[in-house]
C-alpha cells in the first residue's frame, strides 16, 4: 500500500513537537523497564539472602 505524501507539509515546530514527545515516551519506557528490572533484582537478592522467607509462599501458591 503506497501513500501518497505529495501536498502534505509539516513545520519545523511540528517536526520537533512529534520527536520530542517520541523521545519522552521511549524514556518513560526506560524508566519504567529500569523499575521492573530494579522490582526483580531486589526480588532475586531477597529470596537468595532469605530463601526461608519464600518457601512458604510457594509452598501457598502451589496449592492453589
Amino acid at each position: 500500500m503506497e501513500t501518497d505524501l505529495s501536498g502534505v507539509f509539516f513545520s519545523l515546530a511540528e517536526v520537533l513537537l512529534h520527536l520530542k514527545n517520541y523521545r519522552d515516551e521511549l524514556l518513560n519506557k526506560s524508566l519504567i523497564q529500569q523499575q521492573e528490572l530494579q522490582q526483580a533484582d531486589g526480588l532475586l537478592r531477597t529470596i537468595r539472602d532469605q530463601p526461608g522467607a519464600y518457601q512458604v509462599y510457594l509452598s501457598i501458591y502451589y496449592h492453589y
